[in-house]
């Protein structure tokens, strides 16, 4: 490896793919009318063992994994893997991995998974490296038991650390959506945090983060006030135009503000947020949305019923400038941060705080302090 080559390290469950991929492995092992035989047997298994979530894996590889011969198991994996592939991963993860294997990149798999079907799955995206959990086996089947450490957590982080001691690359960079990766994220140049709702863009950005925070505040701004002058125009055709009734007149308007609101933020004010369950982000958008307007509403009911400040100067206070700077500071946020998200974020890899940091570029460089 050139000493000015990139180390790549993906862990593989909800970084790579979409959700966890060990128990629908195990699933296609076990006919449909023995599998709750098997799972009554790990949960009588993890009670024993503390209720631990070592516990629950333990259990499950023993209960799924023992006495099957290898080579079965093996094709299995495959075919499992390659479903992974064509199914299960994250576009925006796949289509990020290339632009590294493109740069000429060394590409690793990290996962606390089996590597029956990691180190597969390694295989047919091109990655050079494969860390994984590998189980034990005797005769030409498998006990069910690991035949080292969970690659998870510390362990993991020490078998990074092991392959950036041997390599040594001039840079490193490790994408993780899992809080227990923090030791590994700690040994990274660019830790990458990996967010079910955050998209991760290709290439990645490299616009300074309080220009590119401007940038968003701007366009939520034009998008608030598109909303607005939308709302007052169709509350007015209705009300004076159509003669409808002023409650029915004010709805169909707030109807029409959140659609714009809705439309204007997903493809003007965060135009590379991940675009996937649909539903849910429109649920949770209508939700945050209530929420802003009931801290309105407690606003006005505070500075009005609490305080006794009664005057229409002090309601309008109250509502439409309290209320209407705290809903707006709610609204963006929460946005951004369950809606909208667009980009992954950095972390800082603080085991006592994991906390994450906002710029979009190297952490440090190798060799500094």
């Amino acid at each position: 490896m050139r000493a000015t080559q990139r180390l790549v390290v993906w862990d593989v469950d909800r970084t790579l793919t979409r959700s966890d991929t060990l128990v629908p492995f195990l699933r296609t092992l076990v006919r449909r009318r023995d599998l709750p035989a098997v799972l009554l047997r790990v949960a009588v298994d993890v009670v024993r063992g503390g209720g631990r979530r070592a516990a629950l894996k333990d259990a499950l590889l023993r209960r799924f994994l023992a006495g099957r011969r290898s080579t079965d198991v093996e094709a299995s994996a495959a075919r499992y893997a390659q479903i992974v592939l064509e199914r299960g991963c994250r576009p925006d993860s796949l289509e990020r991995w290339a632009w590294h294997r493109g740069r000429g990149d060394v590409l690793v798999l990290a996962s606390a998974s089996p590597g029956l079907y990691v180190r597969v799955l390694g295989e047919l995206l091109g990655a050079q490296h494969v860390l994984a959990t590998e189980l034990a086996g005797a005769a030409g089947r498998l006990t069910g038991e690991r035949s080292g450490p969970n690659c998870r957590g510390h362990d993991k982080a020490a078998r990074i650390a092991d392959l950036v001691a041997r390599l040594g690359p001039g840079e490193v960079w490790v994408y993780t959506d899992s809080r227990s990766d923090v030791p590994s994220l700690a040994l990274a140049d660019v830790p990458v945090r990996v967010r079910r709702y955050r998209r991760l863009t290709t290439p990645p950005p490299t616009l300074p983060p309080t220009g590119r925070r401007s940038s968003e505040l701007v366009r939520f701004a034009l998008t608030g006030v598109a909303a607005y002058l939308a709302d007052v125009a169709v509350f007015n055709l209705a009300l004076l135009v159509l003669r409808m009734d002023p409650l029915a007149a004010k709805a169909l308007s707030s109807v029409v503000a959140i659609t714009v609101a809705y439309l204007g933020s997903r493809y003007y004010t965060w135009p590379d947020a991940l675009r996937r369950n649909t539903a849910g982000a429109v649920a949770r958008f209508v939700a945050i949305s209530v929420a802003a307007a009931l801290v309105q509403v407690a606003c006005l009911w505070l500075s009005h019923h609490v305080l006794g400040l009664t005057s229409a100067l002090a309601d309008n206070l109250a509502a439409n400038v309290v209320g209407m700077a705290l809903a707006t500071a709610l609204r963006f946020w929460a946005f951004r941060r369950f809606v909208f998200a667009p980009e992954e974020s950095l972390a800082t890899a603080d085991p006592a705080h994991d906390r994450r940091i906002v710029a979009h570029g190297p952490r440090r460089s190798r060799g500094e302090p």
